[in-house]
């Protein structure tokens, strides 16, 4: 069971990021009318995004399984 609660936080995670990718990109690209040099190669904004999304997950995981052992003995 606790591996599905993480298996199911990764993707709602990798999908709650990918929008917060996609939307920043979005709304730099209109404030700048696209003149940001971030339109031009936004790779390393999708980097930054993955890893302050790892980061959040391994801490919510390292939480749940805890919370699973603390409950488990």
């Amino acid at each position: 069971k606790l591996r599905w609660r993480i298996v199911a936080t990764a993707a709602a995670l990798a999908l709650v990021a990918n929008w917060v990718r996609v939307v920043g990109l979005v709304l730099i690209g209109h404030h700048t009318r696209m003149q940001s040099p971030l339109m031009q190669d936004h790779e390393l904004f999708g980097w930054v995004i993955f890893a302050m999304a790892m980061g959040l997950f391994f801490a919510l995981a390292a939480r749940m399984e805890r919370s699973y052992r603390a409950a488990n003995p």
